[in-house]
C-alpha cells in the first residue's frame, strides 16, 4: 500500500492504492514511522489514488500540522482528477506545495 523512501533530509512516500476504512491503519502505521522524524521535505505521491477517506485525510492534517512546526515543506505529487478536487474542497490545496512528478521536487532538494 505505501512505500517510503528517504533521501538525506527528504521522504518520498508513494502511496498504491486508495486510503479507505479497511486499510486505514496501515496507512497510519506507514506514516507514524515517518511523522516524528524530522525530514526537511515530505513527499506524497499520489499517482494510483482516487480517494481518501476522513480518517486518511486526519492522518495527512497530522502531518501537516507537524510539517509547519518543525518547518519542513509538503508536497502532493501526481494528483488524480477525483482527488484533486477532494484536495480542493477540503483546502488541503492551500496548505500543501502540489508538483506533477516527484521529479520535479526532488531537483529543488538536490
Amino acid at each position: 500500500m505505501i512505500k517510503t523512501k528517504i533521501d538525506k533530509d527528504v521522504v518520498i512516500i508513494n502511496v498504491d492504492e486508495n486510503i479507505i476504512s479497511e486499510n486505514i491503519n496501515l496507512f497510519e502505521e506507514k506514516i507514524d514511522d515517518i511523522r516524528f522524524s524530522d525530514f526537511k521535505c515530505y513527499i506524497f505521491d499520489f499517482s494510483n489514488v482516487e480517494y481518501i477517506c476522513s480518517s486518511g485525510l486526519g492522518i495527512l492534517a497530522n502531518i501537516l500540522r507537524k510539517s509547519y512546526e518543525t518547518s519542513s515543506s509538503v508536497y502532493f505529487c501526481s494528483l488524480t482528477e477525483p482527488l484533486r478536487k477532494l484536495f480542493d474542497v477540503t483546502k488541503f490545496l492551500t496548505m500543501v506545495k502540489e508538483a506533477k512528478t516527484i521529479e520535479d521536487v526532488v531537483m529543488d532538494f538536490e
